[in-house]
């Protein structure tokens, strides 16, 4: 960038502020709107129209050709076509490079708003709606509640500074009774409310910020029967529904409710995509379906249970359709089968994954090959970075289920040893974009490698196949009962 079109470009954003100044900061309204600019299918936000709006304190170095961001204690710092900026002393990359362009200077979306939340910052995105994103800048989501008892129940209504979507929070009812929620991307007034007027059927309040989202737990008494939790624009419901009467019915809806009567099978890969090629040119999508279909009839017909497939022939499903199906069909439990490869032809075995954001190596690169298919998808579907903390939020619906993730796949490896000679390489976590936004207790197999000779050779054989669905059915059948019976 010369430094006449860095000149021109500072003027003309102060400028910009000092009218929006004398405008819109007159008004008292919490949140604002940026227009959204697409650069090579990146989202980005016009830097200068974020400061004004925000009326932060700027500065503009024109020597080294650096833009100085103030908000309190921090100092943001921006360079022309450069993919890292500065928080006080601490870089950071922004994956994508900042843009300069017809004396406007644009900022990736989502790598700044990460830096942002990381630096406690309190300018949050609040929804994106006809190409613009709206922003709140309310120092906290959450502060307080009211508690309001009726005939039936009791409501408890949680005030909201945003708009969360339904999959943002996420709630569990412990046996010592304390209802925990769990609010994705949100910032919450933790003193006020532990300090919050109680009243019966609540006894206790506790508030934790963390930096991914927040919790809020309540003591609640032992007679309550059900929690419904109604998502608003402006006011997060929650129902506490009591009954003194002993309704026979309800009981018996709530043990249906638990009763592990669908199972989801999600044989990897498919169609245009093999997967895996194997040593002996053996193709993993052949290899996952066989495996599925001898799952599914054991299942079926030994097991009693309904069977739903995301594919039951050679054909190509994307990974965001996968679990469409699941969630649509009332699965009650999600299991997606593959088969590994390596660049070293010696690594041997089979491993169960639950979804967390890799942290091992070698996880990651497993995830990365399975998480590769969406580059053969025909229609783009907006699946989230890893890196990105709006996925990595977004995830954490996963916790809801975790447990009995973990459980499901210590039972998967545990049966896998027993039934077939191979190494046991445990249960590890990484990023599966397949089982993203499945709502219920969801693992991802890999049953060997095909870049083994010797495994290779083995999962060319249906015998060595109906050992690993029998492996896994075993694993099923231990883990229903334990499940239903909680």
């Amino acid at each position: 960038m010369s430094r006449m079109n860095f000149v021109y470009f500072v003027l003309k954003t102060i400028l910009s502020f000092l009218f929006l100044f004398s405008s819109v900061f007159c008004q008292e309204d919490s949140f604002m709107a940026l227009k959204l600019y697409k650069i090579n299918n990146v989202s980005y936000i016009n830097i200068g129209e974020f400061i004004f709006k925000n009326n932060i304190e700027s500065q503009y170095y024109n020597s080294k050709e650096k833009l100085e961001i103030i908000y309190k204690n921090k100092k943001i710092y921006f360079s022309p076509s450069s993919s890292f900026c500065k928080v006080n002393k601490k870089a950071y990359h922004l994956i994508h490079p900042s843009i300069y362009n017809n004396q406007e200077l644009f900022i990736p979306l989502y790598s700044f708003y990460n830096i942002l939340l990381k630096e406690k910052i309190p300018i949050k995105i609040n929804d994106i709606v006809n190409e613009e994103v709206i922003i709140s800048k309310h120092l906290y989501d959450i502060e307080k509640f009211n508690i309001v008892n009726r005939v039936n129940g009791t409501l408890v209504q949680l005030a909201t500074n945003k708009k969360f979507a339904k999959s943002e929070v996420v709630y569990s009812l412990s046996s010592a009774s304390w209802l925990n929620l769990t609010f994705l991307n949100c910032q919450i007034d933790s003193s006020s409310i532990v300090n919050n007027n109680l009243a019966t059927p609540i006894f206790k309040t506790e508030a934790i910020q963390l930096n991914e989202s927040a919790q809020i737990s309540f003591l609640i008494s032992k007679n309550i029967e059900d929690v419904e939790v109604e998502v608003l624009p402006e006011y997060i419901n929650i129902f506490l529904k009591q009954d003194i009467v002993n309704n026979a019915n309800q009981i018996t809806a709530m043990r249906e409710r638990w009763r592990l009567d669908t199972i989801v099978l999600d044989p990897g890969h498919g169609g245009k995509d093999p997967g895996a090629i194997g040593v002996n040119r053996l193709q993993e999508k052949f290899v996952n379906l066989d495996i599925a279909k001898k799952l599914g009839k054991m299942l079926e017909k030994k097991l009693d249970v309904n069977v739903v497939y995301t594919r039951t022939a050679d054909k190509f499903v994307p990974l965001w359709e996968r679990t469409k199906i699941a969630n649509s069909s009332g699965g009650k439990l999600f299991i997606s089968i593959h088969a590994n490869s390596n660049k070293s032809s010696s690594a041997r075995g089979f491993e169960t994954y639950l979804l967390r954001s890799g942290k091992i190596d070698a996880a990651i690169e497993v995830a990365e090959r399975e998480n590769a298919v969406i580059e053969m998808e025909d229609h783009q579907h907006e699946y989230a970075d890893f890196d990105d903390a709006s996925y990595i939020l977004a995830s954490i619906n996963q916790n809801a289920f975790m447990r009995e993730s973990e459980k499901l796949a210590e039972l998967i490896q545990k049966h896998m040893g027993e039934n077939i000679n191979s190494r046991n390489r445990g249960v590890k976590q990484a990023g599966f974009l397949v089982l993203v936004g499945a709502s219920m207790p969801n693992v991802l197999i890999e049953t060997g490698f095909l870049s083994n000779k010797k495994e290779a050779n083995q999962l060319n054989k249906s015998y060595y196949r109906s050992k690993i669905a029998e492996a896994i059915f075993d694993a099923i059948v231990e883990f229903k009962g334990i499940y239903e019976n909680e």
